[in-house]
């Protein structure tokens, strides 16, 4: 089927792509950006792993969903995840982030990083994240988003919207996710606005920053 092969050839050719963004740049903001989980955590999208060396020890337990089965079969076998959970410290889920398998208030932190560019329902995703998180909870959040308006990148980001969709397994380029999460009930209490390194123009504007449900 189109789509299952497009997915397993996208799980097999992102890490080499994303290789030098993260040996760039990118692997340090996920630290920066990381450290600051708390508590029970969970991770949206876990693709194939480069988030998890990131996080902090002690945390009350880290749980990593991921909706791609193609991505989630290199994810039990990359070499960081198996070192991290040698001793079950990491719980692996297949779960869109949509409709999400957990109790109301069940973590302190909820993180994505470069996945709502993929969510085929931005809004229904960002309610279950503030569901599941308990009150005070903070979403953490590392995506690539669309330019601003009136930017020669954001028309094209805009044009060349569908082929990148094809391409890329579903991503689409030009999500302003920063808006849809400043709607959804949760408070933007940070944000800065960063380039993805050694990035395609059409995945190079991202936002870094964290929001809290009240």
């Amino acid at each position: 089927m189109p789509g299952a092969l497009n997915d397993r050839i996208f799980a097999w050719y992102y890490p080499k792509v994303i290789d030098r963004s993260e040996k760039a740049g990118l692997a340090a903001m996920r630290t920066r950006q990381l450290a600051r989980a708390s508590g029970r955590t969970l991770v949206l999208g876990a693709g194939s792993g480069l988030d998890l060396p990131h996080f902090p020890a002690g945390l009350d337990g880290l749980v990593a969903t991921e909706p791609s089965s193609a991505m989630m079969d290199q994810l039990v076998r990359h070499p960081s995840v198996v070192n991290r959970n040698e001793a079950g410290r990491t719980t692996f889920l297949r779960a869109g982030a949509e409709s999400l398998p957990f109790a109301d208030a069940s973590f302190s932190t909820v993180t994505s990083s470069l996945v709502f560019c993929t969510v085929d329902d931005p809004e229904a995703a960002l309610a279950e994240i503030r569901r599941v998180l308990s009150p005070g909870g903070q979403f953490l959040f590392l995506e690539h988003v669309r330019a601003e308006d009136g930017s020669t990148m954001g028309y094209l980001q805009d044009r060349l919207c569908r082929l990148h969709t094809i391409v890329a397994a579903g991503c689409r380029p030009n999500r302003r996710t920063l808006e849809t999460i400043k709607a959804s009930g949760l408070v933007v209490d940070e944000v800065t606005h960063e380039e993805m390194p050694r990035s395609s123009f059409t995945v190079r504007p991202m936002i870094v920053g964290r929001a809290v449900r009240v």
